[in-house]
């Protein structure tokens, strides 16, 4: 079995920067850690449709300054800025009353497609649903992080020799299957089709069969 690593790691300090950047004392890093950590969870819970795909952290012994990159900053910021203060004044308890700074910086382009089904799958699972609708281009990762039981139900399932249509993240029933697919959507294909019985019959078998 070959050891898996996190590519990020091998270029932290390289060609990226740390994502958290402070200095602290033996005593106080795990605490200083952990903090980092609930800042971060606590902002992505909130900020779940504004496209965050990183948030940076610096500290000093006064101040706490926190970067949120992000999609759709109006969504962050708020009107005349209500949701900043919002941010900060958690943010502020969470670091013993240090003054906290939050800047937004705006990504043209957000965390990838897959990162962003992942969170939302998890999301629906801690939150007792039994699934998720989701590309086949993911079906088979939402089980590798949700388990095999947690429901996958897929559009966007095509005919190898058909017209995709308006769809660009599409795979046959046959590979559906293979990456995991627990139930699938299929609707021009067949009711599109010459005849739509044939259409349907060879959608089970490639699915099913």
């Amino acid at each position: 079995m070959g050891q898996k690593v996190n590519p990020h790691g091998l270029r932290v300090g390289v060609i990226k920067n740390w994502d958290s950047r402070w200095f602290t004392s033996d005593e106080a890093f795990g605490d200083t850690l952990v903090s980092d950590y609930k800042i971060r969870k606590y902002l992505k819970n909130e900020l779940q449709g504004a496209g965050v795909p990183k948030i940076e952290i610096e500290r000093d012994s006064h101040r706490v300054r926190v970067f949120i990159h992000c999609a759709k900053p109006g969504m962050v910021i708020g009107k005349g800025g209500s949701e900043i203060e919002k941010y900060k004044a958690a943010i502020t308890k969470m670091v013993d009353g240090k003054h906290v700074d939050i800047n937004v910086v705006e990504v043209r382009q957000p965390a990838p497609i897959a990162d962003v089904v992942m969170h939302y799958a998890e999301n629906a699972k801690n939150s007792g649903l039994d699934g998720v609708v989701c590309s086949p281009l993911e079906a088979g990762k939402v089980h590798e992080r949700c388990g095999e039981k947690f429901l996958t139900v897929t559009p966007g399932v095509r005919f190898a020799d058909g017209d995709v249509g308006d769809q660009k993240r599409v795979m046959t029933p046959a590979e559906a299957k293979k990456i995991g697919s627990d139930y699938i959507v299929v609707g021009r294909p067949i009711t599109a089709a010459e005849d739509p019985v044939a259409a349907y019959e060879r959608c089970l078998a490639e699915f099913v069969d």
